[in-house]
């Protein structure tokens, strides 16, 4: 998607999250976008308010962290992700996003390259997790 498209994706779902405001899927659908759009107190915000709408969701909190993570809160954010990986041990997203915390967030790049290689071993073709697995071992 284009920055343009992330723009609209945004807006649209501000205006979701206004007119539908106990749906989690309005303010997932405004948090997602911020974070591409570098509005990362937005995509905090809205991300809260997700997982506030729908604990029992698994995913929507390690998008949380993700945010939480570039904000500099570190051990929230692998604090949420290991919640997300308990719930689900094969989720995707809670991989990657603990890898990139764990290497990013906390230069533990070993254990980061374990997550992105679980990753790949479930998920070959997930471009996210190929991507940090390559970096990450030229961080160490």
């Amino acid at each position: 998607m284009s920055l343009r498209e992330f723009k609209g994706a945004f807006e649209s779902f501000e205006q979701a999250s206004k007119s539908a405001p106990n749906e989690p899927i309005a303010w997932l659908g405004k948090g997602i976008p911020a974070r591409e759009l570098d509005r990362i107190q937005d995509s905090a915000e809205a991300l809260a308010r997700a997982v506030e709408a729908n604990p029992t969701d698994f995913e929507t909190p390690a998008y949380l962290a993700d945010a939480l993570l570039v904000q500099g809160h570190v051990d929230r954010s692998l604090e949420m992700l290991d919640e997300v990986l308990a719930r689900n041990p094969e989720s995707l997203i809670g991989l990657v996003y603990k890898g990139k915390a764990l290497g990013v967030g906390s230069q533990k790049w070993r254990e980061a390259l374990e997550c992105f290689e679980k990753a790949l071993s479930l998920y070959p073709d997930s471009y996210e997790a190929l991507t940090f697995s390559v970096a990450a071992p030229s961080q160490s």
